[in-house]
């Protein structure tokens, strides 16, 4: 007999609290406000600086380089995205309970 969605998440929710708090009911509602979050706040960020340096160059008479501001903001990003899987590592060994261990295959 196959057990409904509402049952396993209880069971899971049992086991290990931390568990319920990331697979809950709203696990979508959770992830679509952080992403959005972070849109939003990278949008803030990069107009704050965009500003700056317009302003910046309007002081100085000189073109703003935001283009070269924007290739080095995603450069940045991707040299982050290259080094995630490391970061992700050390976070996990650093950690003090491993709840994700399990799930892992407890591989290090």
């Amino acid at each position: 007999m196959m057990q409904s969605r509402d049952s396993s998440w209880k069971e899971a929710s049992r086991a290990s609290p931390s568990i319920s708090l990331l697979y809950g009911p709203l696990t979508v509602c959770r992830c679509a406000c952080i992403f959005l979050g972070g849109l939003s706040l990278g949008d803030t960020l990069f107009g704050i600086v965009s500003t700056r340096l317009v302003d910046r160059s309007d002081a100085t008479s000189k073109a703003a380089r935001l283009l070269l501001t924007y290739g080095a903001i995603k450069a940045a990003i991707g040299v982050y995205a290259l080094l995630f899987s490391q970061f992700f590592r050390a976070a996990l060994s650093s950690s003090l309970r491993e709840p994700w261990a399990l799930a892992l295959g407890s591989q290090r």
